[in-house]
């Protein structure tokens, strides 16, 4: 009987805190509640207590071995049969006391939730932010730069020449050059007609894959404004290359006159000055050769590539215009126009001055041209067209 009772004691104390199958709503099993009841009889009970406390002893052994069984097929069970998540979190709760945070006793030793919270959304915020500026300083560059390639500016200037005759002072010429892919805005050409005496087309009027439906249309509302003349770029040659007489009869075909290393006339109030070409691969400095140009003649001079100074070094003009450089077309703050070459860092744009070996100087103007080439986006460098206004200056001392 004291055997029983230690058996019954024993299960007692283990029983009531491992989960059972068949525990109450505090997950404490039955027969463990049942053990508690289950105490062998003391010597001095009745004899009718006595016999009480033998059924109760037999009763407490039958609860021992069913409850062994059940812990037993509780054990297998568990190590067969695979719980998932919502059933683990339901045996979760069954078994165990469940622990409330309370934000006002704990604050101290983990903190107050919302204040982590706060942090949190904080800094998630900032992230969220500092990534929306970026994406938003991206794309407000990107939509800058395509502005800048698109535009259609006519810049008004007043070019002052040595030489120029009294006749031509005054004498307008609208410069273009490196169209490339663009098509012209008629709106913005239009307003041009009757401003300008003659045009003046610096090469790159056209490029590889552009239809010749476009590069017809650009040259026919060019030659609306005045008498035009061109000379072709490297973009040109490019495109049309090994047939230019294609790209001559377009611009014929337009009224544009192809000038290549030509010299032509303009004449006006009686006097006379020379339109001289630099066709891109050559030659150059024709003028000189010309037996109809007089050494004190005023001669200007239409190329594309500002390389040619290497001409005027050797043999002097009034002035030249030019275009090419894009104006570096990519100039980063702090680094300057993405130039390849150091040459044209310094013939990238603006007016220049070559002295020549023949004792004369030259001017030069740089144009950043209207269109683009690789990619249609510009920055620090807006596309630009040049309304000229010619004015007559004393000779410049070499």
């Amino acid at each position: 009987m004291a055997k029983q009772s230690y058996e019954a004691d024993r299960y007692d104390r283990h029983a009531a805190v491992r989960p059972g199958r068949s525990g109450g709503a505090c997950g404490i099993d039955r027969a463990a509640a049942v053990g508690r009841t289950c105490r062998p009889g003391r010597a001095d009970e009745s004899g009718a207590d006595q016999e009480r406390g033998g059924r109760r002893t037999g009763a407490c052994r039958a609860a021992s071995r069913s409850g062994r069984r059940s812990r037993r097929g509780t054990s297998s069970a568990q190590r067969d049969v695979s719980v998932k998540p919502d059933q683990a979190d339901q045996m979760v709760l069954r078994n165990a006391v469940i622990a409330v945070l309370d934000t006002a006793r704990d604050a101290a030793m983990v903190g107050h939730p919302d204040d982590r919270s706060e942090i949190a959304m904080a800094i998630k915020w900032g992230w969220k932010q500092a990534l929306a500026a970026a994406a938003g300083a991206a794309a407000g560059l990107g939509v800058h730069m395509v502005k800048e390639a698109m535009a259609f500016r006519v810049l008004h200037e007043d070019v002052h020449i040595p030489g120029l005759p009294a006749a031509f002072d005054g004498y307008r010429v609208y410069f273009i050059s490196d169209i490339h892919r663009r098509l012209l805005p008629e709106a913005e050409v239009a307003a041009l007609e009757g401003k300008a005496d003659i045009v003046w087309i610096g090469g790159d009027l056209t490029d590889r894959g552009v239809p010749e439906e476009r590069t017809l249309a650009n040259m026919r509302m060019l030659r609306k404004i005045g008498p035009s003349y061109a000379v072709y770029g490297n973009h040109d040659y490019e495109a049309y290359m090994p047939n230019m007489e294609k790209l001559d009869t377009l611009l014929e075909a337009s009224g544009v006159k192809p000038l290549g290393s030509k010299n032509v006339p303009l004449h006006r109030g009686g006097s006379t000055i020379w339109l001289a070409g630099i066709d891109d691969l050559g030659p150059a400095g024709l003028w000189r050769g010309d037996p109809r140009i007089r050494r004190e003649d005023c001669v200007l001079v239409l190329m594309h590539d500002p390389k040619w100074v290497v001409a005027l070094r050797r043999t002097s003009a009034n002035y030249a215009f030019a275009g090419h450089t894009h104006g570096g077309q990519i100039s980063l703050p702090l680094v300057g126009p993405a130039a390849s070459k150091p040459f044209y860092k310094t013939y990238l744009d603006g007016t220049h001055f070559i002295e020549s070996e023949d004792g004369g100087t030259t001017g030069l103007r740089i144009s950043r041209g209207i269109g683009t080439s690789h990619f249609p986006l510009r920055l620090g460098s807006p596309a630009e067209t040049h309304l000229l206004t010619l004015r007559s200056a004393p000779p410049l001392q070499g």
